[in-house]
This record gives C-alpha cells, sequence and structure tokens, in this order.
C-alpha cells in the first residue's frame, strides 16, 4: 500500500487558517476545503486541545512555514487565547495577514486583547463578510475571490468553477 507524501511539510503552507473552533469551526473547514480546491496548500488545526494548553509544537511549527494568516474574526474570537496567540506569534515574524471580519469581531477583538492589536497597526487591509454570525457555514464567493487577489498567492485553478486571475 502506497502511502500520499506531503509535500507541505517541506515547503510549507499558503495560508494558516486561524479562528474560533466553537464559533467558526464549520466556516473555517469549509474555507479550507475551497482553498485546496483552488490548488492552496492550507494549515487548518482541527484537533481539540484543552482550555489552557499551550499552543502545541505542530501549530507553531506551521505557523513559522505559512505565508499568509487568514484571521476569521468572528464575533468572539477575541475571547480565544489560542487565536490571540497565533496571531502575536504570526505578527513577530512581520507575515502578511488577512483578516476576515465577521460581525465586527475584529473590532472586538482589537479592543480587548492587545495580542491583536498588531492588526491595528500595521498596513493590514481586512475582508468584510456578508454572511451574518449565525450563518458561518459558507464563506461567500467574493471573500474567496478577495483571498485570492490580496493574497499575493498564484492560484492554479478557480473556486466555484470560474478562474480567478489578478
Amino acid at each position: 500500500m502506497s502511502q500520499i507524501f506531503n509535500w507541505s511539510l517541506l515547503t510549507g503552507f499558503d495560508f494558516f487558517i486561524s479562528y474560533k473552533r466553537s464559533e467558526a469551526g464549520s466556516y473555517a473547514r469549509r474555507l479550507e476545503e475551497l482553498l485546496r480546491a483552488a490548488d492552496f496548500r492550507c494549515f487548518l488545526d482541527d484537533n481539540d486541545a484543552a482550555a489552557g494548553d499551550p499552543l502545541s509544537i505542530r501549530i507553531k511549527s506551521a505557523l513559522k512555514r505559512s505565508k499568509v494568516l487568514i484571521l476569521i474574526a468572528s464575533p468572539n474570537v477575541g475571547s480565544s487565547d489560542w487565536v490571540a496567540e497565533e496571531v502575536r506569534i504570526f505578527s513577530a515574524r512581520k507575515g502578511s495577514i488577512i483578516p476576515i471580519n465577521i460581525g465586527g469581531g475584529l473590532q472586538r477583538a482589537l479592543q480587548s486583547d492587545p495580542r491583536f492589536r498588531p492588526l491595528g497597526v500595521r498596513d493590514v487591509r481586512w475582508l468584510e463578510e456578508a454572511t451574518k454570525a449565525d450563518m458561518l457555514a459558507e464563506p461567500s464567493p467574493q471573500i474567496l475571490g478577495e483571498l485570492q487577489k490580496n493574497s499575493g498567492i498564484d492560484a492554479l485553478t478557480g473556486i466555484y468553477g470560474s478562474s480567478l486571475r489578478w
């Protein structure tokens, strides 16, 4: 039986998707599926870690080897210690961050936790999700197009069956 080799272990990831699992887990998983379908390499941690546990070595390594951090700024993302720590670690290496603002979550996070403040100081352009906070099942086509356009990473194929070029 042959095993499939995970090239991301050597080459890194295009996107690290950071999110509050209890609030935006479905949205994050669907975003990852759609970006992978467009030939992007994504890291999405979907392991349930216990409250208070530090970030795993696996997550810290993925943060270091990712080109862009996508922050799914759901309404209560500012209450997630893990997301705040991921933003802090990624900001320290001056990587590109693209927040997806859902229901004012980005503004609340900027006000509530100093670890999110690098997003307010840096030249960060966030994307506004039109989806209502209680309908976080799937990213809108506009968000997907904007991610491709603003990430600086070339995609080989389009999302939703169309070729998106910039």
